[in-house]
């Protein structure tokens, strides 16, 4: 019984309590308190909250309270009364569930992935750029090679004209190898520090671009293709590997 009392509802204190007044008929203070072996600094505390709740009730005889349970059928009215409450907090949580899935959704937009193939592509990728960012803010350019350099040069330079325009900077880290041949003619853009690897760190055939809240991942193959990734996290952590690369990286 004492397990079923406190399933619906009641405490392990109350639930002695009530069982121990139930079995005694209606009673004074002290004798509730041997049976239930309550203290009698909490008995009136827990006898106030079985009253509340319309299992126990008291009379005065010779103006002295005596106490009584209420009859047993009480029990699943106040079931019943649990049931309604239940059923009004699955209503609340019904009215709150569409927010809290705009809320999920919004979460989920903040990290999303783009892949976007072809030369086109690659150039999709990189021209947001240019509508996201603004006067003095940076991109960061980890990476070239001999090959993504000379394959589509023309754009690259018509591209970095356009940046410098709207005074965007850029911070270069190159491969060693490609100093001389495209570093160098970098080096004299405006808003533009280039700085080169003196280590063999295999970016041979990837560039990564780091900005506000994106990072592209450029693969400069015969087919290149990019991966877009837009999380803070993840741009967070790009640039501080690049900010450590960049101090141990030659002018």
């Amino acid at each position: 019984m004492e397990n079923i009392l406190e399933e619906i509802g009641l405490t392990q204190n109350e639930t002695r309590v009530y069982l121990a007044l139930n079995g005694l008929g209606t009673s004074t203070i002290s004798p509730i308190v041997n049976k239930a072996n309550i203290s009698n600094s909490k008995i009136y505390i827990i006898l106030e909250k079985l009253i509340k709740k319309g299992l126990v009730s008291h009379i005065l005889i010779n103006n002295i309270k005596h106490y009584k349970t209420a009859e047993p059928e009480r029990l699943l009215d106040l079931l019943e009364e649990k049931k309604k409450v239940i059923k009004n907090e699955e209503e609340q949580i019904k009215k709150i569930l569409p927010k809290l899935l705009s809320q999920k959704n919004l979460g989920i937009k903040e990290r999303e992935v783009e892949v976007f193939e072809g030369f086109n592509g690659l150039k999709v990728a990189r021209e947001r750029t240019l509508r996201l960012l603004k006067k003095g803010d940076e991109l960061l350019i980890l990476g070239a090679s001999k090959f993504s350099t000379s394959q589509f040069e023309y754009y690259w330079e018509n591209y970095h004209k356009r940046r410098i325009n709207q005074g965007i900077k850029c911070r270069y880290l190159m491969n060693k190898d490609v100093r001389m041949a495209e570093g160098k003619k970098r080096e004299k853009w405006r808003l533009t520090q280039v700085k080169y690897f003196h280590q063999d760190l295999s970016f041979a055939l990837i560039r990564i671009d780091i900005y506000l809240d994106y990072v592209n991942i450029a693969i400069d193959a015969v087919k290149p293709f990019v991966i877009s990734i837009k999380s803070k996290e993840i741009t967070d952590s790009f640039k501080s590997y690049f900010e450590v690369l960049w101090k141990s990286a030659k002018e």
